[in-house]
C-alpha cells in the first residue's frame, strides 16, 4: 500500500507500507520512501514495485491486497496502479481504506442538507478570510487583547483529513472566537478603510453568526461530525476487525437516531447557555416564530440521510473476506486471517 505526499523540500514523494503477521499479531511496517514528482500511474507503480523488492523479491508471490483511497490513479481496474499490480498478482483484492468511505458519506450528507453545506462554506470563507488578509487577522488580534481575550487562528474546513478538520473548524469559533469575531464583523462591514469586498463578506458573515436558526444548525452539525469522528478514530486502529466495523456502523446509526429522541450535548449546551432574550456569549440573536419547527424537520432529515449514505458508500468487503484498510497519518490495510509464517515486510496471502 502506498500514498503521496510532499516532504519538507517540497517533493512529491510516495510512502510504501506493508501489514504484516508478526507472531500472530497485525503489524504496520514503513517500507520505504520515493520520489514520485509527478503521481502518474506506471510512475507510482515502478516506485511501489522498487521499494518492495530492495525488501524481498518474492513479495509479490505472498501479498493478499492493495490498500488505497479512492484516487482514479490507485483504483483503476485496467489502466491504474490496481489493474497493472493485477497483472502480476491475478489473486489481488482492491480495498477501499474504510475511514475514507466514511468521511466521503459524512461528505455527500453535508451536500445534500442546505444547511449544513452553508455552515461548512461559511467557516471555509472565514478561514479564508483571515488567512489571506493580513490587516483582518492583525484587526483580530489587537480587538481581542483590548477585550482581554485570547484569539485563535480559524480552521481550515476542508483538505486531506475531512473530518478532524470540520470538527476542529466549529470548535474553534463557538468555544473560543465566536464573540471576538462577530465582534470584528460588525466593525468590518462599516469601516471606511476595508474594501467594498471585504466589508460585503464580513455584512454576511456577520448576520449568519448572530441568527439563531444558524447557530443551530451548526452546533447540531458538530454534534453529528463528533460521533462520525469516533467511528473515524476506531477504523484507523491497527487491531481493528470487519465485525467491529459493522458493529461501529451500527452504534454510530444508533447514535444519530437518538439525537431524534434526545438533543446532542452540543445543541443542548447551545440551547442552555441562550438568555431569555436571545442573547448568546454576550451577542443578541435574531430569532424568528419557526425556527425550532424547521430545526426539528432537518434534524429528522439528517439522520435518515446520514445512514442512507453511509450504506451507499458501501461498507461490504470483496468475496467476504476478513479483511479492510484503514488510515492513520498514512493510509495502510489491516488484514484478519489465519497466522501464516512469511518472512518479514510482505503479507501472506491466505484469506479466512
Amino acid at each position: 500500500m502506498a500514498d503521496g505526499a510532499t516532504d519538507i523540500g517540497t517533493r512529491e514523494v510516495l510512502d510504501v507500507y506493508v501489514k504484516l503477521l508478526d507472531n500472530g499479531k497485525a503489524v504496520n511496517t514503513f517500507v520505504a520512501l520515493k520520489e514520485c514528482p509527478y503521481g502518474k500511474t506506471h510512475e507510482i507503480t515502478e516506485a511501489i514495485t522498487l521499494a518492495m523488492d530492495e525488501k524481498d523479491r518474492n513479495w509479490k508471490d505472498k501479498t493478499a491486497c492493495h490498500g488505497k483511497d479512492g484516487a482514479n490513479v490507485m483504483v483503476g481496474q485496467h489502466g491504474g496502479v490496481f489493474g497493472i499490480l493485477k497483472q502480476d498478482i491475478p489473486s489481488l483484492i482492491s480495498v477501499h481504506c474504510i475511514a475514507h468511505k466514511l468521511e466521503l458519506g459524512l461528505q455527500d450528507t453535508i451536500k445534500g442538507i442546505p444547511p449544513f453545506q452553508e455552515v461548512k462554506e461559511l467557516l471555509q470563507g472565514m478561514w479564508k478570510y483571515y488567512k489571506y488578509s493580513c490587516k483582518a487577522l492583525k484587526e483580530l488580534k489587537d480587538l481581542a487583547e483590548s477585550l482581554d481575550e485570547k484569539s485563535y487562528n480559524c480552521i481550515k474546513a476542508d483538505g486531506s483529513r475531512w473530518v478532524p478538520h470540520l470538527l476542529r473548524a466549529p470548535q474553534v469559533l463557538l468555544c473560543k472566537n465566536y464573540r471576538i469575531i462577530v465582534i470584528h464583523f460588525e466593525h468590518a462591514s462599516q469601516a471606511r478603510d476595508s474594501s467594498a469586498q471585504m466589508q460585503g463578506r464580513a455584512k454576511n458573515y456577520c448576520k449568519k453568526l448572530k441568527s439563531f436558526k444558524f447557530l443551530k444548525f451548526m452546533h447540531l452539525l458538530l454534534d453529528v461530525i463528533k460521533e462520525v469522528s469516533k467511528a473515524s478514530l476506531f477504523f484507523q486502529r491497527d487491531d481493528v476487525t470487519v465485525s467491529a466495523v459493522q458493529l461501529k456502523i451500527d452504534t454510530l446509526c444508533g447514535a444519530l437516531d437518538a439525537m431524534n429522541l434526545r438533543t446532542g450535548e452540543h445543541v443542548r449546551s447551545f440551547c442552555a447557555e441562550i438568555t431569555d432574550d436571545n442573547v448568546f456569549k454576550g451577542i443578541h440573536l435574531t430569532r424568528e416564530n419557526g425556527d425550532d419547527a424547521s430545526y426539528t424537520d432537518i434534524k429528522t432529515e439528517v439522520t435518515a440521510s446520514a445512514k442512507e449514505y453511509f450504506h451507499i458508500r458501501n461498507f461490504q468487503f470483496p468475496g467476504g473476506s476478513s479483511l479492510l484498510w484503514s488510515s492513520r497519518s498514512k493510509k495502510t490495510p489491516v488484514v484478519a486471517k489465519r497466522e501464516v509464517r512469511s518472512p518479514p515486510l510482505v503479507r501472506t496471502s491466505q484469506l479466512t
